[in-house]
């Protein structure tokens, strides 16, 4: 009989591995030896066989072997300019498809510049230990007489609470007649799209895009740039996402001193600490950019619907494995939840199997969930006692299999049919879309999370989006 070990059952990990072997006869005997110890030694990652492919004059790909005695955790390619330092680096994430990790790098992510780029190369174990490739190449300025107008070196200057100025350098044989520099805010679309034209100095144009003229929204702007010529020819280029940032407005999400607060409408500071935004998503926010959400929506974590419910039977939300992929792609702390329809404490524990098989079926341990499973308690018509055994059911059955699950709820519910001292110890996550939290649980200490909008605004993500603030209590 052979059976072969392998490191990825085990968290990946290198060291001494202990295998004990059990013989069982039909008469229901068993025998059992314990084999020789073995050590493992996991090495650094291999990276080799890089290529690199130039797409056009504005992108290349980078393309490489990764190997390890142990999964691929990730592969990253920071990448800058000769120009101006590494004023302009991005470590960009890349995609690993068996022992292929590639990577697309655009000039829109480095200030349009044409230059030698730098990209490095960092391939990750589970075990989180890392190797080192370097290479460069030079995205070279095409000719005038091809191309007809050049659009480079964007910089975002004086960046601050009321705005960003955009600066460019616009080349032509042609004579430039104007540079249009169109600017709207991420949230409800073009609702506030304001369209004017640089100032000219040189061959920069210059644009001062101001809060007070996009509704005072802080938040993700979009900017496009556009030159046209006298001869009726037209360059256009779409800017990276820019956030305007809250840091003296109290109100919202604010930065003091590197740290990320939220304040409610009255001005206080939620926990009166430092927070942490963190979005909850399901199918109906539809396939959601993560890579956009994750470089511009300023989030720290999100938290997944594992199920769903349509014609009252459990199945997997359609988004769920997508969605967990992106977050584990891109390191983005993740817990999940599951709306309760139980009605009674068979139905509970079936849930929680449910979401435990899930959860298995993608090989997520509880040590990596972030944040709980989350048990959704929003069903007014069941009783209080029966949500109280429901919930006792669902948690219990969890732990049994290592995971920590805590209750989610709305505020009015906590203060009403939910409000017993046997709920409330197990509630970290509560939904209030008023100007203050306006509730506090005593029974509860630990990490906590106020849901204050359903209709939050994200870069990625298409429509309305649950925000939540999370502290400690």
């Amino acid at each position: 009989v052979t059976y072969r070990v392998n490191t990825k059952d085990h968290n990946g990990e290198s060291g001494v591995y202990n295998t004990h072997i059990y013989a069982y006869t039909k008469s229901g005997k068993k025998y059992g030896v314990q084999a020789p110890q073995t050590t493992i030694v996991n090495d650094k990652p291999e990276i080799s066989d890089v290529e690199i492919e130039v797409i056009d004059t504005d992108s290349y790909k980078v393309t490489c072997y990764v190997n390890d005695f142990s999964d691929i955790s990730k592969v990253q390619f920071p990448t800058w300019t000769e120009k101006n330092g590494q004023d302009d680096l991005v470590w960009h994430e890349g995609t690993v498809e068996g022992n292929t990790a590639s990577v697309i790098i655009n000039r829109e992510n480095h200030n349009f510049e044409y230059s030698k780029y730098n990209t490095h190369i960092y391939a990750y174990d589970d075990e989180g230990l890392a190797n080192v490739y370097t290479t460069t190449i030079n995205l070279e300025e095409p000719d005038l007489s091809e191309v007809g107008i050049i659009l480079k070196d964007v910089k975002i200057t004086d960046a601050n609470d009321d705005g960003y100025t955009v600066n460019v350098t616009v080349l032509s044989n042609s004579e430039i007649t104007k540079v249009e520099f169109p600017t709207w805010t991420y949230k409800n679309d073009q609702d506030d799209l304001i369209r004017e034209t640089g100032q000219k100095n040189g061959n920069v144009y210059s644009y001062r895009v101001n809060r007070s003229d996009h509704n005072y929204e802080f938040g993700a702007y979009i900017t496009h740039i556009y030159a046209y010529t006298a001869d009726g020819q037209v360059k256009g280029i779409p800017l990276p996402i820019h956030n305007i940032v809250n840091t003296t407005v109290r109100q919202g999400w604010a930065y003091i001193n590197g740290q990320k607060y939220f304040f409610d409408n009255a001005g206080n500071i939620a926990g009166n600490m430092p927070a942490k935004k963190i979005i909850d998503v399901s199918s109906y926010n539809g396939n959601i950019d993560w890579d956009t959400v994750k470089q511009y929506g300023d989030i720290d974590g999100a938290i997944l619907r594992i199920t769903a419910h349509p014609n009252g039977y459990y199945i997997e939300d359609t988004q769920f494995a997508r969605n967990l992929a992106e977050c584990r792609r891109l390191n983005i702390p993740f817990g999940v939840y599951i709306y309760d329809y139980a009605n009674n404490t068979n139905d509970a524990v079936y849930e929680a199997n449910f979401v435990i098989n899930i959860l298995r079926k993608y090989n997520v341990s509880p040590s990596e969930l972030s944040y709980p499973v989350y048990y959704d308690l929003e069903r007014t018509q069941i009783s209080k006692e029966q949500n109280i055994a429901n919930m006792n059911a669902f948690i219990s059955t969890m732990n049994a299999s290592g995971y920590t699950a805590h209750v989610y709820s709305y505020r009015a519910m906590l203060n009403d049919t939910l409000n017993d001292p046997r709920i409330l110890a197990n509630v970290s996550w509560m939904a209030a879309y008023t100007n203050t939290i306006g509730w506090s649980n005593p029974y509860y200490k630990g990490n906590f999370g106020w849901q204050y909008t359903s209709s939050g605004s994200i870069p990625g993500i298409s429509g309305n989006v649950d925000i939540s603030c999370w502290y400690v209590i």
